[in-house]
């Protein structure tokens, strides 16, 4: 989530002296890490008895430490997700008097702490709880980040839900407006978050009784999602249920039965089950892709919600229960994802010395290398799973109840929140400034400022600059209010602004303390961060071999943090092909790993798989199968049996026996990793698919030809059937299908399938990232085969262009 362990501590102070036992900190960071993880799995029982344990351990740092305000508010939240309210309410509350206390009623872990609480009220039904501390988070958000921040849109939408189950539709429906606004402004009209905002908006109207309204809301929902998610995802079941209970309420049954029928459809083509009696599979497909409103486009209904504005403040400011329809279900906004940071628990920003945190190297499947294309025959294409085989660890961020979307999705039921309808009471009209906002917002897009207004980096700047005329450019006073004003960059993706402001930290560090003092560490990790992001390898490595010079001089030769700056350099070294450098920088590591943490560590499993990678490249395939295998042990007894986190090392491991010459034992790995995530995701997942086509394309090469045909049809139906029929992932399956079918003298089945794998190909942004110039050429081949000589000149030419792009700097 965009608000990870940076935001925690945007505003606070740095420590600069370290002096907590190194045993104390390595218990309390192994246990957030694995909590992390488990809560991101959906463990979240795990996840809780690690959390537990983590608040056990920084009890002992003290009792306002902030430590212990990251795990108890990471231990509040497991407790929420598994119907533990009134624990979560105390863990959120100390966490929040620590927060409090020590950073400040306007620093961003208090507003996350503040939304968490308030998300507990809200599972409870105390709405009149929930609303002040929305309000005090959106405060605090909006003065840290500027009015129009994302994670501002999501608080905003939080609190609209606390009024709209209060009946108070005129306070709600300008938090909607806003919230609207400001995803329409960061993504454009065509992205989920905005189709939850119109389904929100929609559910308002409806509780309000302004049933057409509602209606028009809801469509422009429903043509959103279906544009950016495909027709077949479950958020689309969820809003064509929205809109069955509302054709229901307007008397039209046949039309809601209809709805519903969709709806269902789409959930069995999604999980494979709960097929709707009276429909066979194959229409279960075409009711789900076809039905009712999956032609529906994205229309402008900004005189709609005018209107509705004026309509909805008009109405007094609640009414009698029973006046008006049930709610629809309203949808909380998601937080935007950026990529996970490590260290969400660590005091002052600065990242723990050994999470294990992953840069440069992905820890994917390694694919089969395509063969060069051969007159009348080309080459298979091999996918890499998208689940890593190492997890991160999920940051610390907003609780928020779940919808029924993400329920579908299976994560764990709803809190209860949405669905809940209160008895509501007559009160007499009182003043509401949030009306007056409404009207000014429906009536014109002026007035919201588009930057941060005064906010953290205008305080942090006056703080920074008032310390610089009292105490001069290099005092080490300065550092705190010099990283604030990093990390605030950062977060906000200003990473070229970042880097000097670092590399100043560095040098008052080194003025003040020395170069070779410890207390370096955590700017030059935080700089070494942006070099990598800015694409600076050379300065992120020299970096890194510095803070592993540090590491040594203090802790010794066999310590976790050594270890884990030793793979951080095996990394860099393995990305830019100093493979003897990879292999010896992992080698000490893992050493280092065994000798400190035990032989079944996960850091162990982690680094002998990256040793594996950099010895199969080297030619030391024997080497790199042992390696792979025990990796593969360590992993399944951590994980405590089958996990998705061991497919991507069994599909390198059956590439290995594969170029060993043991195909059975490929084939037993590769059927062992498409078992465990069928398991997990279920047959029809779109994760499925990638090993499936992988498994096909090993059919095919074994000349099991039937085999291979099946599995690549089955990748393909998948795929259409999660991502729709114009995606362009789609194009890979298709290749394949041509090759297939091209090997099988079947030259117009082939050309059919290189014709839609071409197309599916084209529509991908930037399509040379997704082998569209070798697909042409395939295709080339084929039709010179056939006599085309014309056709495939065109279409090499058109390959050569491409290239040549995607060549040029």
């Amino acid at each position: 989530m965009i608000l990870n362990f940076l935001t925690n501590w945007l505003l606070a102070g740095v420590r600069l002296l370290d002096d907590e036992p190194d045993l104390q900190l390595t218990r309390w960071r192994l246990a957030s890490d694995l909590g992390h993880r488990a809560f991101s799995e959906g463990r979240y029982a795990d996840a809780e008895d690690e959390y537990r344990t983590a608040a056990n351990e920084a009890r002992q740092f003290g009792e306002r430490d902030l430590r212990l305000s990251d795990a108890l508010n990471d231990l509040g939240e497991a407790c929420r997700v598994r119907g533990k309210l009134d624990e979560a309410e105390q863990l959120f509350r100390e966490a929040l008097e620590i927060r409090e206390a020590e950073l400040g009623s306007d620093d961003l872990g208090v507003a996350q702490t503040l939304n968490n609480l308030a998300a507990v009220y809200s599972a409870k039904g105390k709405f009149a709880e929930a609303a002040p501390l929305y309000r005090q988070a959106i405060d605090v958000e909006e003065f840290s980040l500027g009015r129009e921040h994302p994670v501002v849109a999501t608080s905003l939408n939080n609190l609209a839900l606390v009024y709209r189950m209060e009946g108070e539709h005129a306070e709600a429906l300008p938090l909607l407006i806003r919230a609207l606004r400001i995803g329409m402004n960061a993504t454009g009209q065509e992205h989920p978050n905005v189709g939850t905002c119109f389904n929100n908006i929609a559910s308002l109207c409806f509780a309000a009784g302004l049933l057409p309204a509602s209606e028009t809301f809801f469509k422009q929902a429903l043509a959103i999602k279906q544009r950016t998610l495909g027709q077949l995802h479950p958020e689309v079941a969820v809003i064509l249920e929205n809109l069955g209970e509302l054709s229901r309420a307007q008397g039209r049954g046949a039309e809601a039965d209809t709805l519903f029928l969709r709806a269902q459809a789409i959930e069995a083509a999604a999980t494979g089950a709960n097929v709707p009696p009276g429909l066979s599979e194959d229409e279960v497909a075409q009711v789900a892709a076809e039905g009712p409103l999956s032609d529906l486009a994205i229309e402008d209904v900004s005189a709609t919600l005018s209107a509705v504005s004026e309509a909805i403040l008009e109405q007094p400011p609640s009414s009698p229960s029973g006046t008006r329809p049930k709610p629809a279900p309203m949808e909380y906004a998601e937080v935007p994802e950026s990529a996970p940071q490590p260290g969400g628990s660590t005091p002052g920003g600065e990242a723990p010395p050994w999470t294990g945190d992953r840069p440069a190297v992905p820890s994917s499947i390694e694919s089969t290398p395509a063969q060069a294309p051969q007159p009348g025959a080309g080459s298979f294409v091999t996918e890499s799973p998208a689940i890593d085989a190492r997890p991160r660890p999920a940051p610390t961020g907003f609780a928020m109840p779940f919808s029924r979307a993400e329920a579908l999705a299976g994560a764990p039921p709803s809190d209860g929140v949405q669905s809940r309808n209160l008895p509501q009471v007559e009160r007499a009209p009182e003043p509401r400034p949030e009306v007056e906002e409404s009207k000014r917002l429906a009536g014109s897009d002026s007035g919201v400022p588009a930057v941060d207004d005064g906010g953290a980096e205008v305080r942090i700047r006056a703080w920074i600059s008032q310390r610089e005329a009292e105490l001069g450019e290099l005092d080490p006073a300065l550092v705190p209010g010099l990283n604030r004003l990093a990390l605030l960059q950062q977060l906000l993706g200003r990473y070229i602004e970042a880097e000097p402001v670092y590399r100043r930290m560095v040098r008052i560090k080194e003025k003040a303390f020395g170069r070779n003092d410890h207390r370096l560490v955590s700017t030059l990790r935080r700089l070494a961060d942006v070099y990598a992001t800015l694409g600076r390898a050379d300065e992120a490595e020299s970096c890194w071999k510095r803070i592993l010079a540090l590491d040594e001089a203090r802790l010794g030769d066999e310590h976790p943090a050594v270890a884990a700056d030793l793979a951080r350099l095996g990394e860099f070294a393995q990305a830019r092909g100093r493979l003897p450098q990879a292999r010896d920088l992992y080698r000490k590591a893992w050493r280092v790993w065994e000798d400190t943490s035990g032989p079944e560590h996960l850091e162990v499993a982690h680094t002998l798989d990256n040793l594996a990678q950099v010895e199969k490249r080297l030619g030391e395939s024997a080497q790199a199968t042992a390696r792979l295998r025990r990796s593969l042990e360590i992993s399944e007894r951590v994980y405590g049996g089958p996990h998705p986190a061991l497919v991507p090392g069994l599909n390198r491991l059956a590439a290995l026996y594969k170029d060993a010459g043991k195909p059975a034992e490929a084939e037993s790995r590769l059927r062992r990793a498409l078992e465990i995530q069928e398991g997990v995701f279920g047959p029809k997942h779109l994760t499925v698919s990638l090993t499936l086509n992988n498994l096909a394309v090993f059919y095919a090469r074994e000349g099991r030809r039937g085999e291979a045909e099946q599995l690549f049809l089955r990748t393909l139906e998948i795929k259409k059937s999660v991502l729709g029929e114009n995606h362009p992932g789609l194009g890979p399956t298709l290749e394949n299908l041509a090759v297939f079918y091209e090997n099988e003298q079947r030259d117009d089945l082939a050309e059919d399938y290189f014709a839609q794998a071409v197309k599916a190909l084209g529509r991908g942004d930037g399509p040379e990232r997704l082998g569209l110039p070798q697909c042409l050429e395939n295709y080339a081949s084929l039709m010179r085969k056939r006599g085309r000589e014309q056709d495939a000149a065109d279409m090499e030419a058109r390959a050569r262009t491409i290239r040549s792009r995607l060549a040029s700097p």
